[in-house]
């Protein structure tokens, strides 16, 4: 039988793990127990992780993605073996938004975590086709200009106070839907 190419994708496909199962095969120490907080907040908010793919998870509230969050695993990915989780927030950075996240703080964390296109063709966050923001677009992020921007917001082993806005993201969401 010839090897298959991405065995760990294949076998997720049968399992489709929950992100706590196989977290601590990549991730250690607080980074780890970061990660796991943030989907221990999911629980608590009745927010179910959905495997999507190879080491990827959607959250999902009532049926609508409230983030996605990773961990990169494709060879040809730069982050790849890096011991790194990522969280990419749903939805774009401002208009409705901006009624729920108020705070200076917030946005400032929020525009530090605005990804600049750099041609990667969507392998920079872990995808095996094209993004559609090949080559970046201008973007006002709470009422901030940005150049030449990803179609993805990163934000890369939260802790602390980035952890506390995604979480507070994710919080804006919900309350979103239930409008």
């Amino acid at each position: 039988m010839p090897e298959q190419k991405y065995p760990l994708t294949q076998e997720q496909k049968k399992t489709r793990p929950k992100f706590e199962d196989i977290a601590g095969d990549f991730l250690e120490g607080d980074v780890l127990k970061n990660a796991l907080d943030f989907t221990a907040f999911l629980r608590e908010n009745k927010i179910s992780d959905v495997w999507t793919a190879t080491n990827s998870w959607k959250a999902n509230y009532k049926g609508e993605c409230a983030c996605h969050f990773h961990i990169p695993y494709d060879p040809y990915t730069p982050l790849a073996g890096t011991g790194t989780w990522v969280l990419r927030p749903a939805g774009w950075y401002g208009g409705e938004y901006e009624n729920f996240i108020t705070s200076d703080k917030y946005k400032e964390i929020m525009w530090a975590s605005v990804k600049q296109c750099s041609a990667c063709n969507g392998r920079y966050i872990g995808k095996k086709r094209p993004c559609n923001f090949a080559k970046g677009n201008d973007k006002m992020i709470f009422g901030k200009k940005f150049e030449n921007v990803c179609g993805y917001l990163i934000i890369m082993n939260p802790n602390g106070e980035v952890l506390e806005f995604a979480k507070k993201w994710v919080e804006a969401k919900i309350q979103m839907i239930e409008i």
